[in-house]
């Protein structure tokens, strides 16, 4: 569906300014998500957030694809797509059209919930 292909910001913006005389502003979505100072920053505001990133998604590119700590934790799905994560009925169960990369990410989001309930009860 997604053939691989070479990316790069430069492309995109040329791209952009020949096809829609606009260009791409990359600042703006960590600017607007609150993320300006970057991703080591958002234990300033929050704690326990699974991002879960589609890799195939266009949106991943400005999301957190990398732990920021323990309790802010990245989980990339190399051949996922936009909330392939979240699926369809009977959602969140596995079903055998998944991918073994999204069975695996599904289990890990499942192992850290639990472990997170745990602490939290005890």
């Amino acid at each position: 569906m997604f053939p691989p292909q070479t990316w790069s910001v430069d492309a995109l913006s040329a791209g952009c300014r020949r096809e829609f005389h606009a260009a791409p502003r990359p600042a703006w979505m960590p600017r607007s998500m609150g993320m300006a100072r970057g991703a080591a920053h958002l234990a300033d505001a929050t704690s326990h957030v699974i991002f879960t990133n589609g890799l195939l998604d266009p949106w991943s590119a400005q999301s957190v694809t990398q732990n920021v700590s323990s309790t802010l934790v990245a989980i990339n799905i190399p051949d996922g797509s936009h909330h392939s994560d979240l699926g369809a009925p009977p959602n969140p169960d596995v079903s055998e059209a998944d991918s073994p990369t999204l069975r695996a990410a599904r289990a890990q989001q499942l192992a850290i919930l639990k472990g997170w309930l745990e602490e939290r009860a005890t």
